[in-house]
């Protein structure tokens, strides 16, 4: 299987949507559910499960929009 047949294209984009979808679940949970506490609180905010949560959460977007930037990028290389 050579690295650019349809199958090998395929796995990437899975493998990489997997990650894009774990990296903004994680993002959603770290920051944007608790964005307007953490706002409020100026620099933490402790949940209903005693995790403290910081403004620097919103750095998990940062994977999550380099793997949907990487499964863009497969998804116009099947065209070629």
């Amino acid at each position: 299987m050579s690295k650019n047949s349809l199958t090998w294209v395929l796995i990437k984009i899975s493998i990489f949507s997997l990650f894009a979808l774990l990296f903004s679940y994680i993002s959603y949970i770290r920051y944007w559910k608790y964005s307007d506490c953490i706002e409020i609180a100026k620099s933490s905010c402790y949940t209903k499960e005693g995790d403290i949560l910081i403004s620097g959460g919103i750095f998990w977007t940062i994977p999550s929009i380099i793997f949907i930037f990487l499964v863009v990028k497969n998804i116009f290389s099947i065209k070629k």
